[in-house]
């Protein structure tokens, strides 16, 4: 059994509007969020082995305040092609570094990362997929499992959906 978590970076700021999309930092509530997000992979035991990262600002930043909260530090591969990569693309690079790992998580933008979400729930046993279509908000997790035995093997409509989790779900909104 192989776990996905999905997951979109926390708000970036838009303060400065010279600035590329690539170099935007987050903002103070994207700060806030991915700190919370950590302290929500630690209470619920979630452990990527894996993180495929997009290389832009927002999603590095992201990276580092959730992975602080993480007992085990997981192996980190840093992607540009993850910036603005379709569906296709991510799963591309997941088939290509996934590899020996059971628990990968991505962490990249939309609307890639949620229309892949999409594309890659089968069964439904939580009925979350209603509320994944209806909004992907920043700071939104997306776990699946997929009854395979290799990231290769990942195909559409080849997982579960086990959760989908924002950041007003965690606060309890």
């Amino acid at each position: 059994m192989l776990t996905l978590y999905l997951l979109r970076h926390a708000k970036s700021s838009w303060n400065t509007p010279a600035q590329s999309d690539f170099d935007r930092p987050l903002n103070k509530r994207g700060r806030k969020d991915a700190a919370e997000l950590g302290r929500h992979l630690q209470t619920a035991a979630i452990q990527p082995e894996l993180v495929l990262l997009s290389s832009a600002r927002r999603t590095c930043e992201t990276y580092q305040l959730l992975a602080a909260q993480l007992p085990v530090q997981p192996d980190v591969v840093t992607l540009k092609s993850l910036y603005g990569a379709s569906p296709a693309q991510i799963v591309s690079e997941i088939k290509t570094h996934g590899r020996a790992t059971s628990h990968l998580m991505v962490i990249a933008h939309n609307p890639g990362i949620e229309a892949l979400a999409w594309h890659l729930t089968g069964d439904d046993p939580t009925n979350a997929l209603s509320a994944l279509k209806s909004k992907y908000p920043t700071s939104a997790m997306t776990t699946l499992t997929f009854d395979i035995a290799t990231w290769v093997k990942i195909a559409v409509q080849s997982g579960t959906l086990v959760d989908f989790t924002t950041p007003k779900i965690r606060q309890g909104k």
